[in-house]
């Protein structure tokens, strides 16, 4: 997402969860918990076809090197033509962020031993 939309969509986001949480308590005074569970498994089972069908991000194109994929979704997702600067932007980015050999300087969550600390 934009710069601009990104605090709006994570604040949908929640937002929508507490919302769905308000009614399967509220659904649950009177449907029975199966009833529930069933009926609650579509949401998870319609995010996941929908989930399938979407393109790969830009961020994640060029960070495999797909740099022609990656102006082609920019162009998809901004609806627009010039999406050079954009594009730039994100290739510069993963540029500053891996090392000379190509591979990304930041060690995995699990290997972290602070991160490890603050988890456990």
């Amino acid at each position: 997402a934009s710069v601009r939309l990104r605090g709006v969509l994570g604040t949908l986001f929640q937002l929508f969860v507490v919302f769905g949480l308000v009614n399967m308590y509220g659904l649950g005074v009177t449907v029975g918990w199966k009833y529930l569970a069933c009926g609650a498994m579509a949401v998870p089972c319609i995010t996941c076809v929908v989930v399938w069908s979407l393109h790969e991000t830009p961020n994640w194109l060029v960070k495999n090197r797909r740099i022609v994929e990656a102006k082609g979704v920019l162009k998809y997702f901004r609806d627009t033509e010039d999406v050079s600067d954009e594009l730039d932007e994100l290739i510069s980015s993963r540029q500053a962020e891996t090392s000379d050999d190509g591979t990304s300087e930041h060690k995995p969550v699990y290997k972290d031993k602070i991160a490890l600390k603050v988890i456990f």
